[in-house]
């Protein structure tokens, strides 16, 4: 789904093309109702090609694990860290207050506009004259009309200059020109922006002008007399932006206009110019439909697919410290992309190739990660009971127990084995390559993916683990803790050190402050009222949920 930013620049560049034709092929030609048209639906076209994209199928060849990789391997590579989205968003939300406050000002200008001209109709006496209904006002100099009504200024206008005038503006409400200015108007305040929509507003502007004194000497009007008529409104101020008045654009281009020969039709086949420009935005817009198909051969036919070996089914139950369920284990058959996790009463299944050497990891953020090798067999397994050991994980360089992450996935194999978990539909392993690349640091999760064999299209399985996080990083942790000590050590005349261990829990709140080891009672209490002290943190998350983590800090006065 494309950002509202894009559809905005796509749309702006769309109209800046359909200009270019206007202004080259277009403008200077005497096809006036043509212009307006083409004027007013390039307007249109410009949003609803980005908006509303043609689409076209790409047939992506897949050979089940690897294809399936390369699609986990993109998702892993989009995500950004935590310092590069925080600058993304500043951008994001800068942008949008500036465009937001653009677009602000624009309408407010056209509404404020807008309710001067109301008021002036309350003021004013109004009238009906040759079908029109006319505003007489004092206020404004020039004559204009404002959707049916008709203003102008007894106190300015001859009475011999009246018809004049009604037979103008009586075009421009017969044809309804109001309807393309409203439009002009909304799409300035989108796209506000963009200059080219004020070159569309003035172009449509004397495009209408043209079209009403067009109409006017069709009437009958001298030409000489009616131009007199132009010349003395020459001094009127425009009075908003959806209001039509003589004397726009008046120029040497409107006299000749009129007096212009009408030009040959076949001329008006120069809006064909616009059909490159109108091809190139359709293809520029144009978006894939991905579509997948298994092994294509040259023939274009689905090659057959390749029998699953024996396999046999893996179950256990992880449990937690106190003996309780741990629901969310990721449970990883080492050294493949295959893994479920622990349902709500701590099961789970998983299916792997039978008479092979297999190891399960298991990972729960806040845990220590435990790694159960499975002998070569030939039937089904039921495991013993795992139960997680709760970690503690240093910050600082002092340690009280290591927190070894998952292993990361290895290259893709082309074997292919279907598993079942006690929460998935089900997912796809390998026989497990040499042991695995060093693991990577635990904040940055671990992700397990199911294959989609070409009869039962699953949903892909993802672990995802992450730590708790502090207002502003590490950084303003290390920060807050060597000023509060400082300070302390300062106020109090203390010295030492103190081991205090607390936990982050769901709410990402501080609790369970314990002191495992301090110099002296003066250091201990202030080690743990600095700890007290620590913002709320984002809590960690297994999966998506919150979960307590325990962390040891070392405090030096």
């Amino acid at each position: 789904m494309k950002t509202i930013f894009i559809l905005l620049l796509e749309s702006s560049a769309a109209m800046a093309l359909f200009y270019a034709v206007y202004w080259f092929f277009l403008r200077k030609e005497t096809f006036f109702r043509l212009n307006r048209y083409y004027l007013v639906g390039a307007l249109f076209l410009s949003v609803l090609l980005p908006l509303f994209p043609v689409t076209y199928t790409v047939w992506r060849a897949t050979s089940g694990l690897a294809n399936e990789n390369l699609s986990l391997l993109g998702l892993a590579s989009s995500q950004m860290s935590l310092s590069s989205q925080v600058s993304h968003e500043k951008l994001f939300y800068f942008l949008t207050t500036l465009y937001l406050a653009g677009a602000f000002f624009v309408l407010l200008r056209l509404i404020l506009q807008t309710i001067s001209i109301t008021r002036t109709i309350k003021d004013s006496e109004v009238i009906r004259n040759e079908n029109l209904t006319l505003v007489k006002n004092n206020r404004y100099d020039l004559p204009f009309s404002f959707f049916h009504l008709v203003f102008y200024n007894p106190g300015i206008h001859l009475q011999e200059d009246l018809p004049g005038i009604l037979a103008h503006e009586k075009v421009h409400i017969r044809e309804q020109h109001w309807f393309d200015l409203v439009i002009a108007e909304l799409w300035s305040v989108f796209f506000w922006f963009n200059p080219f929509v004020w070159l569309y507003e003035r172009a449509i502007r004397q495009n209408h002008e043209f079209l009403a004194d067009a109409g006017v000497l069709a009437q009958g009007h001298p030409v000489g007399r009616y131009q007199a008529l132009l010349i003395n409104q020459l001094m009127g101020v425009p009075v908003a932006g959806i209001t039509s008045h003589m004397s726009f654009a008046f120029n040497t281009t409107r006299f000749t206009m009129m007096t212009i020969k009408q030009k040959q039709k076949r001329r008006a086949f120069r809006l064909a110019f616009a059909l490159p420009v109108l091809a190139l935005l359709l293809w520029a817009f144009a978006e894939p439909d991905l579509k997948s198909r298994t092994d294509p051969g040259n023939s274009g036919t689905m090659s057959p697919s390749v029998p699953a070996a024996s396999e046999i089914k893996v179950s256990g139950k992880i449990l937690k410290p106190d003996g309780t369920p741990l629901h969310g284990t990721s449970v990883i058959l080492m050294g493949t992309t295959t893994g479920t996790m622990s349902g709500a009463d701590g099961t789970f299944e998983l299916r792997i190739t039978a008479n092979k050497p297999a190891s399960l990891v298991y990972s729960f953020v806040g845990y220590v990660t435990k790694v159960q090798k499975i002998e070569p067999v030939d039937h089904d397994v039921t495991l013993k009971t795992c139960q997680m050991v709760e970690a503690v994980i240093p910050i600082g360089r002092q340690t009280t127990a290591s927190v070894p992450p998952p292993p990361p996935p290895p290259p893709p194999s082309d074997a292919k084995k279907v598993q079942k978990g006690a929460e998935s539909t089900g997912n796809i392993g390998v026989p497990p390559p040499p042991p695995p690349p060093p693991p990577p640091p635990p904040s940055s999760g671990d992700k397990v993916q199911k294959n989609t064999p070409e009869s039962n299209l699953e949903e892909m399985f993802i672990v995802v683990e992450e730590l708790p996080e502090y207002p502003g990083g590490e950084k303003a942790l290390q920060f807050y803790i060597q000023e509060m000590t400082a300070k302390t050590a300062q106020a109090n005349g203390i010295k030492g050190k103190a081991l205090v261990e607390f936990v982050v829990n769901e709410e990402g709140n501080v609790a369970d402050v314990l002191v495992k080891s301090q110099d002296n009672d003066d250091v201990a209490k202030a080690a743990v009222k600095i700890v007290s002290g620590l913002k709320q943190w984002k809590p960690g998350k297994q999966r998506g949920k919150p979960v307590p983590v325990r962390y040891a800090l070392e405090l030096k006065f």
